[in-house]
């Protein structure tokens, strides 16, 4: 992709998008592969460390039946 964008009309390649474009990617590559470096060293490091104890989830539920009406107050 970078190759095609750095083409100019004649056919040849603008050497500074060619250096531009590869900054670019490789910059966006580093990134991804640091989001998946920490997701992995968290996922180990949380994994070994975690219990499990703590309060229960439990969802709560609106009875609407006893919500007071426009006409009551």
């Amino acid at each position: 992709v970078v190759f095609m964008l750095a083409q100019t009309a004649n056919g040849g390649h603008n050497p500074v998008a060619i250096v531009l474009g590869n900054v670019i990617v490789m910059g966006i590559e580093g990134v991804l592969v640091c989001i998946q470096v920490m997701r992995l060293e968290f996922y180990e490091m949380f994994g070994r460390f975690y219990e499990g104890s703590g309060v229960k989830y439990e969802t709560k539920t609106i009875d609407y039946t006893r919500l007071p009406t426009k006409n009551s107050v």
